[in-house]
């Protein structure tokens, strides 16, 4: 198993940062149990800050993908709508043979301190 980072330094609120943190654990939960046979394979995870001051969360792995067996209304399914829903996000999962990839865009917002 092996992991490919691709991080942009982005500020976000703590009330988007716990939601985005569970949305990862999630997804590589998902890829460790489900996308990889014995030897394993690659999850990527990327954050970018897009146009129009959007932000992007892509969790992808080179697994096997998501079997047509699989319920599309599961509980981790379920778990990342109303996480991306916390974080006013809009949530996409596609999946091949090649692979799986869930992605997450949103607003950032940013931290406001006390005066």
């Amino acid at each position: 198993m092996a992991f490919d980072l691709h991080l942009d330094r982005l500020q976000v609120s703590i009330e988007q940062a716990l939601p985005l943190g569970l949305i990862i654990n999630e997804a590589i939960t998902n890829a460790v149990k489900h996308a990889f046979g014995p030897d394993g394979g690659i999850i990527t995870v990327e954050l970018r800050a897009t146009k129009n001051e959007k932000a992007l969360l892509r969790i992808s792995d080179n697994g096997k993908g998501i079997s047509e067996k699989a319920p599309s209304d599961g509980s981790g399914r379920k778990l990342i709508r109303a996480l991306t829903d916390q974080v006013r996000g809009r949530f996409d999962l596609s999946s091949t043979s090649a692979g799986t990839t869930l992605e997450v865009q949103f607003f950032p917002r940013h931290a406001t301190l006390p005066s």
